[in-house]
């Protein structure tokens, strides 16, 4: 298709160890299709986003653009889980295990099951906290999430929210925090926004800075 632009995702861990090869590859497929690409490391908690989610993004450009490299850096002030919840009215509470309420009684808000279990266990449970955004929320992991004051899982629509979906999007009857392509693997639409905004406005500016030269 050769488009002018390409974004590409992926999880911070493509960055690190052994994988960094896969990233080689991808910088130079994209090389030998006529693209430059940039790797840039952003958390949608700094975008506008209600979630500390870490991804490594891909930014190609078409050599035939000739436009300069992209920057890419941003700082809004992240949103708390406390807002998000002046946003939504009452939520369902799904009951929860006695072994996770014991441990839910003693965790403190922020932290991990871990830091409350005799051996260490239970690391990906997490009772969150009021005052900081949603910890990174992945597929399988919608009975690991726990509201902060309240002994239950969090709801569809705070995972809708933390992750910037509109909470009366339809799901085609699935409970997007479950199903393993919706909310869990995706790049959150407010995210993307700010990226393909910025690109936008610098090709824009560039394009001017050329009429004018």
């Amino acid at each position: 298709l050769q488009p002018k632009i390409v974004i590409s995702e992926n999880v911070t861990g493509i960055v690190k160890g052994k994988a960094k090869g896969y990233v080689k590859e991808i910088v130079q497929a994209f090389k030998d299709a006529g693209y430059s690409t940039q790797i840039f490391n952003l958390n949608a908690a700094t975008m506008g986003v209600a979630q500390a989610r870490r991804r490594i993004f891909f930014v190609s450009r078409h050599d035939d653009l000739n436009l300069k490299p992209i920057r890419l850096s941003f700082k809004e002030k992240p949103i708390t889980f406390r807002e998000v919840t002046t946003w939504l009215g009452p939520q369902p509470a799904t009951p929860m295990s006695n072994c996770y309420q014991e441990m839910w009684k003693e965790c403190r808000p922020g932290d991990s099951f871990s830091t409350v279990h005799p051996t260490g266990s239970y690391f990906s449970a997490r009772r969150w906290s009021m005052n900081k955004p949603a910890p990174t929320l992945v597929s399988g992991s919608y009975d690991k999430n726990f509201h902060p004051s309240q002994p239950r899982q969090i709801s569809q629509d705070e995972w809708s929210a933390c992750s910037s979906f509109p909470t009366d999007m339809q799901w085609s009857g699935w409970d997007a925090r479950k199903s393993k392509w919706a909310i869990g693997m995706s790049v959150p639409p407010l995210m993307m926004q700010r990226i393909a905004l910025e690109i936008r406005h610098q090709w824009m500016n560039s394009l001017e800075d050329k009429v004018e030269n």
